[in-house]
C-alpha cells in the first residue's frame, strides 16, 4: 500500500502513493469504499426527492444602439468604459420593473396564456405548484403505471380575513371531481374544503379563509396543485432571484433574458412579461426626454415671441412719429446686417472658444468619451487631426492589453480606410485652395467675389475672420466705386478706401497661404495616421507599448500646444471682429437721430424673427420625435415553454453522487491507511526490521484460504499436509538454507514474536514439523514456561518437561515425548517453580543444549516473546538461528523496531522474519505476488488461548502499551 520510511526521530512513516496503491486500497478497503458510494447515492435521491422541477425559458432582444457621434474618439472611449447594455441590463433586472410583473392584471382576472392582460401582469403573488411533477415521483409513477393528464391550472387567491391559509391543495380525481385542502389551517364549515365535489363552472370557491378563482386549461385527471398565496416583497425577490440577464457577447447589443419556474408555461410568459414591461418602459423614457426637450423650446419660443411682438410694436410707433424717415433706412439697413453677421460670428467665436477650452481640459484629464463628443464641434481641421492620432495610438496600446482584441482590431482597419477617404478629400481641398490663391495672385477679376459668394464651399471653407474681411473689401469695392464715379484719383477719402482695400486683400492672401500650409500639413499627418492604423489592425503582437506610449505622450503634448495656440489665435480673432463691430456701430452712431432711433429696435425685430423662426422649425422637430418614439430594443426570438426540464438533472446527479461517494470513501479509506501504524505486507516488515521475510503464511480462518475443517488445535503439517499453510512451512524451510548458508550447521533455532497470540507455538511446531518431514530428527522444547501451549496442540501432558530437567528433578530423556512423526521429538514446558528467566540462563541450560544437539540433527525452542518477559534476551543468543514472527495488522510497528533492537542487543541471530495470518487482499500487488508465489496460503494458527500481556507493560516504553493491548485483545477475536 505505502512505502514506509523510518527515520531515527520517531520511526515517522513518509506515505508515497501510487497508482498500484491506489488499486490496492479501493481491492482492500472495496466493502466500505461501495458502502460509501451507496450512502451518497441514497443521499442524491432523497435531495432529488424534495426538488421541484425547474424550467429555463430565454428570451433575446436586440438593442437599437445608435451609432457614436464622437468618432473614433467615442469608439475608443466605448473600448475603456463598460458594455453599451450595462445600463440596459440592469434595468432589464430592476426592482421596479419586477415590481409591475407580478402584479394582477387591471380587471382583476386570472393571468391565462389567452388573456391579453397577462403579457405584462403575471399576478405572481398567487403562485400555482405541481407536486406530482417532480422528478422522483414522476418515475415512481411511471413504474406503478399511474397515468396523469397533462393539463394546467391556473388560479387566483385572495383572503378573505386576517389568518386565512397561504397554501390550498387542489387535487382531482379522473372523473371531473376537485377536492380542496387548505395546508396551513382547519377548514372552517362553510368552506368548500369537504368531499371531493363536481368542479364549478365559475370557478370560483372558498376554502380556509380564501376565496379561490380557478381556471383548467386541459386534461388534469388525477393531477394535484398547491396553491400559494404570496406577499409583493416576497414575489419580487423570488423572480428577481429567478432572472438572469445577460449580454450574448461583448457590444454585440443582444440581450438574453432568462427565467427559471417550476412550470414552463408560466417561465415563457414570465420572461416575455419582463421583455413587454421593459419595452414601455423604454417608451416613456424616450417620450420624457423629448417632453422636457418640446417644454423647454416652447418656453424659449413664448419669450422670443413676446420679445418680437414688443419690439414690433416699438417699430410701428417709431416709424408713425417719424415718416420721413422711413425712406432713409436703407442706408442704415446696410449696417445693421453686416452688424449682425459680425455679432453671429463673434458668437461662433465664443463657442469655439468655449470648445477649445473643454477640450484642453478634457485632453488633460484623459476623458476620451467627452473628448470624443467636442472634437466634432471643433472649426480646426488640424486639431482635429490631432485628435484622431491620439486616440488611434491609445486604441492602439489599449488593444495590446484585451484579450478580446480582435474585433477591435477590424476596428482599427476602418478607421484607416476611413482616414484614407479623408487624405483624399483634403487633397481635393489642398487643389481648390492653391487655385483661388492662384486666382488671386493673377488679378483675375471677381476673384475675391468669388470666394465671398463660395466660402462655406467643400474645399474653400474660411475662418470667420476672413469672412469678415471678405465682406468688408466688398463694402469698400462698392464705396470707392461710388466714389471713383463722384471725385478724382487723388481725393483723401478715395484714397484712404483703396488703402484699406489693398490692405485687406494682403491679409485674405495671407489667411489663405496659411491655411494652404496646414491643409498640406493635415494631409501628411492624415495619411500616415491612416498607415499608422492599418499596421496596428494587422500586426497588433509585434507593436513596441514602450514606443507607442512614447509616441503617445508626445503626441498628447502636441494636441496640447495646437489646442493651447488655437485658443490663442480665436481670441485675437475674437478682438479683431471687435474692432470691426466698434468700427460699424460708430458709423451707425454717425446716422442722423431719426435714423438711429429706427435702427435699434429693428435690429432688435430683425434678430428675434431670426431666433422665433429657428425655435419653431426645433419646436416641429421635437414634437414630430415625440410623437414617432419607440422602444431601443425588439425581440429576436420571444421566450417559449421549454420542452426539457433544465434541473434537476437525475442522470447527472446520481452520477455525480456516485463520484463523490466513491472519492469520499477513497478518501476515508486513505486516511485510515495513512493513519494506521500496523503492518499489513511483507515489504513493510521488511523495511521495519530490516530482516528478509522468510514466509507468508497465510490466514487460514478468513479470506480465500480459510480451512473449514482447522479446529482450535489446528497444526497445518499434520492436519492439513497438502493445503498452502503446509506449503507455506516447507517453502520456511527452503529459504533457510538460503538464510544461513549451509542448513546442515543449523543445529538449534526458534521462532519468537513481539507479544502473545501472534501464533509462535504453532509456528515451532509446524517449523520443527517440516524439518522432520524432510528427513532430519529433530527436538522440539517448549521453553516458554509461563504459557506453554506446544503439549496442547500435540496433545500431550504438560509435565514432566523442561522445568523439571532445569530444576535436576528429571532427565531429558526421560521426559521427551514422541509424535504422530516418527522423527519428531518434544520435550514440553513443565511446571515451573522458580523464576523461568533465571532457569533458562544458567549453566544448566547450556549443558542440555550441548547433549540435544548430539541426539538430534535440529532442535527447536518456543521461546516466550521478546518484548513480555526478559527470557528471551538470556537465552537466544545461544541459538544459532532466531526467527521473528509478526501476525499481520497487528502491534505497531515501533512496538516491531523494539524488538528487533532488543534481540540484536541481545546477540540474538537474527536470520529473518515470519508474517503470519496474512491475507492477500490486504497487502499491496508486490505482497500478494511474494505470497502466491509460494511463501504461503493458510493461516498458521495463533498460540490459543486469551493472549496474555504480563510484563509486555513493563517491557514496552508507555507510549506502546495501549497499541500492544488493543492489538493482543484483537487477535484474541481469532
Amino acid at each position: 500500500m505505502f512505502r514506509h520510511d523510518q527515520n531515527t526521530a520517531g520511526g515517522v512513516r513518509d506515505a508515497v502513493p501510487e497508482l498500484r496503491a491506489i488499486l490496492d486500497l479501493i481491492r482492500k478497503r472495496w466493502l466500505a469504499i461501495g458502502a460509501c458510494a451507496a450512502a451518497t447515492v441514497a443521499a442524491g435521491i432523497g435531495w432529488l426527492s424534495l426538488q421541484p422541477p425547474v424550467y429555463r425559458a430565454t428570451a433575446t432582444i436586440l438593442l437599437d444602439q445608435s451609432q457614436p457621434t464622437g468618432g473614433v474618439l467615442g469608439e475608443l472611449a466605448a473600448l475603456s468604459s463598460a458594455p453599451a447594455a450595462a445600463s440596459e441590463i440592469a434595468l432589464l433586472r430592476s426592482r421596479s420593473l419586477a415590481e409591475k410583473t407580478i402584479q394582477s392584471p387591471p380587471d382583476g382576472s386570472i393571468p391565462t396564456p389567452e388573456n391579453p392582460h397577462a403579457q405584462r401582469n403575471q399576478g405572481l403573488t398567487t403562485v400555482v405548484e405541481s407536486p406530482d411533477q417532480q422528478p422522483v415521483r414522476r418515475i415512481f409513477d411511471r413504474m406503478v403505471g399511474i397515468r396523469r393528464g397533462k393539463g394546467a391550472l391556473h388560479a387566483r387567491a385572495r383572503a378573505l380575513a386576517d389568518g386565512a391559509a397561504e397554501a390550498i391543495r387542489v387535487s382531482f380525481d379522473g372523473e371531473g371531481q376537485i377536492r380542496l385542502t387548505p395546508v396551513d389551517v382547519a377548514a372552517s364549515p362553510d368552506d368548500d374544503a369537504r368531499e371531493a365535489r363536481p368542479q364549478r363552472p365559475d370557478g370560483r370557491y372558498r376554502v380556509g379563509g380564501v376565496e379561490l378563482n380557478l381556471a383548467v386549461r386541459g386534461d388534469v385527471s388525477r393531477r394535484e396543485f398547491v396553491v400559494r398565496r404570496v406577499s409583493e416583497a416576497s414575489a419580487v425577490k423570488r423572480l428577481l432571484s429567478d432572472t438572469r440577464v445577460v449580454e450574448s457577447q461583448r457590444n454585440s447589443g443582444v440581450i438574453a433574458l432568462t427565467v427559471d419556474d417550476s412550470d414552463p408555461e408560466r417561465a415563457a410568459a414570465v420572461a416575455n412579461a419582463l421583455c413587454h414591461n421593459y419595452f414601455d418602459l423604454n417608451v416613456e423614457r424616450g417620450r420624457k426626454r423629448a417632453s422636457q426637450t418640446v417644454g423647454f423650446i416652447q418656453s424659449q419660443l413664448d419669450e422670443q415671441l413676446a420679445a418680437l411682438e414688443t419690439a414690433e410694436h416699438e417699430v410701428v410707433d417709431l416709424q408713425a412719429e417719424n415718416l420721413d424717415a422711413i425712406d432713409s433706412v436703407a442706408t442704415a439697413e446696410s449696417l445693421i446686417r453686416n452688424l449682425s453677421d459680425l455679432e453671429v460670428q463673434r458668437m461662433r467665436l465664443d463657442l469655439q472658444a468655449s470648445s477649445l477650452s473643454e477640450s484642453l481640459a478634457l485632453l488633460r484629464g484623459g476623458d476620451f468619451d467627452a473628448l470624443g463628443r467636442i472634437a466634432q464641434e471643433l472649426d480646426d481641421p488640424l486639431a482635429k487631426s490631432l485628435l484622431e492620432q491620439l486616440s488611434v495610438l491609445h486604441m492602439r496600446l489599449l488593444l495590446k492589453g484585451r484579450s478580446d482584441g480582435d474585433p477591435y482590431a477590424l476596428l482599427l482597419a476602418q478607421r484607416s480606410e476611413l482616414l484614407e477617404e479623408r487624405a483624399g478629400e483634403l487633397a481635393m481641398q489642398i487643389v481648390a485652395v492653391r487655385e483661388t490663391i492662384q486666382a488671386i495672385d493673377d488679378g483675375v477679376p471677381g476673384a475675391y467675389g468669388f470666394l465671398s459668394a463660395n466660402s462655406n464651399a467643400p474645399g474653400i471653407t474660411v475662418d470667420p475672420l476672413t469672412t469678415g474681411y471678405l465682406s468688408e473689401i466688398a463694402r469698400l469695392e462698392g464705396e470707392i466705386a461710388s466714389l471713383q464715379h463722384e471725385f478724382l484719383p487723388g481725393y483723401p477719402p478715395l484714397a484712404q478706401a483703396i488703402a484699406a482695400l489693398d490692405e485687406l486683400r494682403a491679409k485674405v492672401r495671407d489667411s489663405l497661404r496659411g491655411r494652404l500650409t496646414g491643409l498640406q500639413r493635415l494631409f501628411e499627418d492624415r495619411s500616415e495616421l491612416a498607415k499608422t492604423a492599418a499596421l496596428a489592425a494587422t500586426d497588433l503582437p509585434d507593436a513596441n507599448a514602450r514606443v507607442d506610449r512614447a509616441a503617445l505622450e508626445d503626441l498628447r503634448e502636441r494636441v496640447e500646444r495646437q489646442l493651447a495656440s488655437r485658443l490663442d489665435a480665436v481670441a485675437l480673432e475674437n478682438d479683431e471682429l471687435g474692432r470691426y463691430v466698434a468700427v460699424l456701430e460708430e458709423r451707425l452712431g454717425n446716422l442722423p437721430e431719426q435714423q438711429r432711433r429706427l435702427a435699434s429696435p429693428m435690429r432688435r425685430l430683425e434678430t428675434h424673427k431670426q431666433i422665433a423662426a429657428f425655435l419653431l422649425t426645433s419646436l416641429q422637430e421635437a414634437e414630430i420625435t415625440r410623437a414617432s418614439t419607440v422602444a431601443a430594443a425588439d425581440f429576436i426570438d420571444a421566450a417559449a415553454a421549454p420542452d426539457l426540464r433544465y434541473s434537476p438533472r437525475i442522470g447527472f446527479t446520481l452520477m455525480l453522487s456516485s463520484v463523490l461517494g466513491l472519492g469520499l470513501g477513497l478518501g476515508l479509506a486513505w486516511l485510515r491507511e495513512s493513519l494506521r501504524r500496523s503492518l499489513q505486507g511483507p515489504s513493510e516488515l521488511e523495511a521495519v526490521t530490516g530482516l528478509p521475510v522468510l514466509t507468508t503464511v497465510p490466514d487460514f480462518k478468513h479470506g480465500k484460504h480459510r480451512v473449514a475443517k482447522a479446529t482450535t488445535d489446528f497444526i497445518a503439517l499434520r492436519d492439513d499436509p497438502h493445503g498452502v499453510v503446509a506449503e507455506a512451512y516447507r517453502s520456511l524451510r527452503a529459504n533457510l538454507r538460503f538464510a544461513v548458508g549451509d542448513v546442515n550447521a543449523l543445529r538449534t533455532m526458534a521462532a519468537t514474536s513481539c507479544a502473545p497470540g501472534e501464533g509462535k507455538s504453532t509456528t515451532n511446531i509446524d517449523i520443527a514439523w517440516a524439518f522432520a518431514s524432510g528427513g532430519r530428527r529433530v527436538l522440539l522444547v517448549d521453553a516458554d514456561m509461563r504459557r506453554p501451549s506446544v503439549h496442547r496442540y500435540l496433545k500431550l501432558d504438560r509435565g514432566p518437561g523442561l522445568a523439571e530437567v532445569l530444576a535436576g528433578t528429571s532427565e531429558w530423556r526421560d521426559v521427551a515425548r514422541s509424535t504422530d512423526n516418527p522423527l519428531l521429538s518434544v520435550i514440553p514446558a513443565g511446571v515451573l517453580r522458580a523464576s523461568a528467566g533465571d532457569a533458562l540462563g544458567t549453566t544448566k541450560a547450556q549443558e542440555l543444549i550441548d547433549e540435544f544437539t548430539k541426539s538430534y540433527d535440529l532442535v527447536v525452542f518456543d521461546l516466550p516473546p521478546a518484548l513480555a518477559v526478559a527470557d528471551v534476551e538470556t537465552f537466544a543468543h545461544r541459538l544459532d538461528a532466531v526467527l521473528l514472527l509478526y501476525r499481520s495488522d497487528g502491534l505497531p510497528r515501533e512496538a516491531v523496531s523494539l524488538a528487533t533492537t532488543r534481540l540484536r542487543q541481545a546477540g540474538a541471530k537474527l536470520v529473518g522474519c515470519v508474517m503470519n495470518a496474512h491475507r492477500a487482499d490486504r497487502s499491496s500487488a508486490s505482497d500478494r505476488y511474494q505470497g502466491d508465489y509460494g511463501y504461503g496460503y493458510t493461516d498458521a494458527g495463533g498460540d490459543g488461548g486469551p493472549p496474555a500481556l504480563e510484563g509486555v507493560e513493563a517491557a514496552l516504553p508507555s507510549e506502546l502499551e495501549r497499541e500492544v493491548a488493543s492489538a493482543s485483545a484483537r487477535d484474541e477475536r481469532f
